[in-house]
């Protein structure tokens, strides 16, 4: 009856069945290609840093998450790799970027000059709309 109370959902976490599904998936990419798992919003409540830092032991070396501040959490956690912002930063927050080299991904022309204007030199992905006309500048 105790197990009752303390929850009847939980997480259960499988490293064999984590390397299962990144050598699965990393068959199925070309050559040259590799995995960026969206570790975003605590890995789904899985715990970003975690798997993550396990994903690295398995040759996994990029990730996307939603903000910088996630960002700078995977790195104070010690996961290597790119790590990719995939929505929108302050430009007053330009200086952690390089601080803890995170990539901004540029959604569309004026932000792009936003960023520019800032004055440092960061990694940036530009984002293109490639016909959802919901994000990204227009090819």
């Amino acid at each position: 009856m105790t197990e009752f109370y303390r929850g009847r959902a939980w997480i259960e976490l499988s490293q064999t069945a984590l390397r299962h599904n990144v050598e699965q998936l990393q068959a199925l990419l070309p050559p040259n290609c590799a995995l960026m798992p969206a570790v975003k919003a605590n890995a789904y409540g899985h715990g970003a840093v975690l798997i993550a830092k396990e994903l690295n032991t398995l040759g996994v070396n990029a990730f996307c998450v939603a903000t910088v501040f996630e960002g700078i959490e995977l790195r104070q956690g010690g996961v290597a790799g790119e790590i990719l912002i995939l929505g929108y930063t302050h430009p007053q927050y330009v200086p952690l970027l390089v601080q803890y080299h995170l990539t901004q991904t540029v959604l569309d022309y004026p932000y792009a000059l936003e960023l520019n204007a800032c004055g440092q030199i960061i990694n940036v992905h530009i984002k293109l709309d490639t016909g959802m006309h919901r994000l990204g500048e227009r090819c």
